[in-house]
């Protein structure tokens, strides 16, 4: 009975532990019984082998089922997937009832959640997993097991990573998939998409497959994965499933049938420099100079400026050669207009999402252009765009500078310098 029970407890919750119990239970007895014939000692050490193996592979299973680890679960999983059956056939487990009809039930229940191609597991053996359909549908399965066992903090958890694996995989980034920088990448797109959906900016108008998906991942990955891997520490108290569970439910169901599609994230717009121009007309020149330095060509270029320098825009873009689309975000009082910094930062979001990277120049204009452009620098990150930022050193005298102020400036990069094969990589 108590392997019966065992076995059950195993295809029905995903606990390995009772059968290698089990299995211990019956090497470690000194006294042969009807059921538990391996420790006899008729039976030579090394037909214990199979048992302990299968022991060995089964509390390996239920660690990492327990502890939501889906490639060591894979390895784990394959292992059982072997090792039971071949300790049904041992010399030691013959005489157990219907052994091998218990072994089948178990190996039924571990295949599915194991590589479906044998692995060497050697050194870093993770890194040569690779990211496709195939390795999403067993993932997807494991979090489905989750759900059929009521592990929901499990099946929480997992969902948000599947889901960034996921979007990296639509998006053709295969490679380095489980490196932190390449993740954090798709989390902070997405998280960009979520934070959308909440602050609703008035200039920005999202599609509704972008405001579906961005509010189910808000509501994963911010309201149902804190509250659960946080264990209830805050104030609320939280005695059923949170009010979100059941859209998030649906949402995953119709991600599984392929009922939706990884939405724009934004980007497509190329390099986007930010740069003040205050009363001096060469620092936004320099800036076109110096952004062109540091990587690829700025593709548009949005410009911090009062109504008195709006008018040296076009000539400073003009004698540094540069022909595409600019954009001006007027400040009304350079000086003290602290009011205007929100209305600014609403102006330049949408162009902020549609950038592939956003190059800043900290230098030049009043102090409170100088806060604006750190503003855009701050929503741009926080809209998942990667940025580069830099500042301009002009070692002339001031009259010199009036005078002849088309002169590129030395530079300084603050941040990385963007290779162009950098930037095509963050088009990806």
């Amino acid at each position: 009975p108590e392997w019966f029970y065992a076995v059950r407890v195993f295809r029905e919750f995903g606990l390995a532990a009772p059968i290698a119990e089990r299995i211990r239970q019956d090497i470690q007895n000194p006294e042969p019984t009807d059921t538990s014939p391996a420790a006899s000692p008729d039976v030579p050490r090394r037909e214990l082998r199979p048992m302990e193996n299968a022991a060995t592979a089964l509390r390996g299973f239920s660690f990492t089922y327990g502890a939501g680890l889906p490639l060591e679960l894979g390895k784990s999983a394959q292992f059982v997937a072997s090792a039971v059956p071949e300790a049904a056939k041992s010399e030691a487990a013959h005489q157990l009832p219907l052994v091998e009809s218990l072994a089948e039930i178990v190996q039924q229940a571990a295949e599915p959640l194991a590589f479906t191609r044998k692995r060497r597991f050697r050194g870093q053996w993770k890194e040569s997993v690779p990211l496709d359909a195939e390795e999403l549908e067993r993932q997807a399965r494991i979090i489905d097991s989750y759900f059929k066992h009521h592990e929901i903090a499990l099946a929480v958890g997992l969902m948000r990573e599947w889901i960034v694996s996921w979007a990296m995989w639509k998006d053709g980034c295969t490679s380095d998939w489980l490196k932190r920088k390449t993740r954090e990448k798709y989390e902070r797109r997405l998280g960009a998409l979520a934070r959308l959906t909440r602050d609703k900016p008035a200039d920005l108008e999202l599609t509704p497959e972008q405001h579906e998906f961005g509010t189910r991942w808000r509501e994963l990955a911010e309201e149902l994965r804190n509250v659960f891997h946080h264990h209830g520490m805050r104030p609320q108290s939280l005695e059923s499933t949170p009010k979100p569970f059941k859209a998030v439910c649906e949402f995953w169901r119709r991600l599984r049938t392929g009922d939706i599609g990884l939405p724009d994230l934004g980007g497509g717009a190329g390099r986007l420099l930010i740069s003040p121009q205050g009363s001096r007309p060469g620092v936004l020149y320099s800036a076109v100079c110096a952004a062109r330095a540091v990587g690829e060509p700025p593709d548009r270029c949005l410009v911090i400026c009062s109504n008195d320098s709006a008018g040296t825009v076009d000539e400073a873009l003009e004698k540094a050669g540069f022909q595409a689309a600019v954009e001006k975000l007027i400040v009304q009082d350079p000086y003290a207009g602290v009011a205007e910094l929100e209305r600014l930062v609403s102006d330049a979001t949408p162009f902020l999402l549609d950038a592939d990277t956003v190059v800043a120049n900290l230098t030049g204009g009043t102090t409170l252009m100088g806060v604006a452009v750190q503003k855009l620098v701050d929503k741009a990150r926080d809209l998942g765009r990667p940025v580069y930022r830099f500042f301009l050193i002009d070692r002339r005298d001031p009259e010199e500078q009036s005078t002849n102020p088309y002169v590129p400036s030395d530079h300084h990069c603050l941040d990385s310098v963007p290779s162009p094969q950098s930037a095509e990589l963050e088009r990806r």
